[in-house]
């Protein structure tokens, strides 16, 4: 993953981050998931993922959930497990599936 790109998600979290955690506690408090994900993608595309939550003139931001993501086939099922662990470990981060020209990766930013 391109360095500037990281650097330009890193900000953009933290300029957004009190949207973020409601959208995450709204998620977890309404027993919708116990694992939302926000999607971030170039704001010129369209994503049928989750819903959209923030936009930008660079970024579009969705908040989806790890079952959405493994029903859509994105998340494989025997990966599961392992998502789980990591997500747990860092939950005081918010998790990011960024998406992007070369595919799609998850980050986790504090």
């Amino acid at each position: 993953m391109e360095r500037q790109l990281l650097e330009n998600l890193q900000l953009f979290v933290k300029h957004n981050k009190t949207q973020l955690l409601k959208a995450s506690a709204s998620v977890k408090d309404q027993n919708i998931s116990n694992y939302p994900v926000f999607v971030l993608y170039p704001a010129n595309n369209e994503l049928s993922l989750g819903l959209k939550i923030l936009e930008d003139d660079s970024f579009s931001l969705n908040v989806t959930t790890m079952e959405e993501l493994s029903v859509k086939k994105i998340m494989e099922i025997d990966k599961i497990s392992e998502f789980k662990k990591v997500y747990n470990k860092k939950n005081q981060e918010i998790c990011v599936l960024l998406v992007d020209g070369s595919g799609h990766n998850f980050v986790f930013i504090n």
